[in-house]
């Protein structure tokens, strides 16, 4: 009787004529695999933008610390060497003067045409210098 209820309905169905059904294939569908590609070029799309973003505010950020160091150094070298020291401060770049002319770059940050100069006891002639970050102003206390 076990013999006519397996062969008989429902059971008949998904072991008989369709027995392909519950047999797995080795492999991925062409179908399965465009879903999965969609999927993850969505998830690309939707990410990269920001990421682009992020390492931009990430080289911003590390251009701002740079110069805050290049200013530290320029007046530990008045200081330390009792000599003036002299920024000029043109659109994008730094001329440093001193003993040796150096000209420094930027990509993020930009100056007014300024320039600010150290004494020999390592004090500037200004008390705030002015820049602009990515479309944001900013101040420097110089001491």
């Amino acid at each position: 009787m076990a013999d006519k209820i397996e062969k008989t309905g429902f059971f008949s169905i998904i072991l008989g004529r369709h027995q392909s059904l519950l047999t797995f294939s080795k492999g991925f569908t062409l179908l399965e695999m465009m879903v999965v590609l969609t999927l993850v070029g969505l998830i690309v799309a939707a990410t990269m933008p920001r990421l682009f973003l992020t390492i931009e505010a990430v080289r911003a950020n590390t251009e701002e610390r740079s110069l805050i160091e290049l200013i530290d150094g320029v007046q530990l070298r008045a200081f330390f060497r009792q000599h003036d020291r002299t920024l000029q401060f043109t659109e994008q770049q730094i001329g440093v003067k001193g003993s040796e002319t150096e000209l420094v770059q930027f990509d993020y940050l930009w100056f007014p045409d300024q320039t600010i100069a150290w004494n020999g006891n390592g004090f500037p002639d200004h008390q705030v210098m002015r820049y602009r970050l990515r479309e944001e102003e900013k101040e420097l206390r110089l001491f």
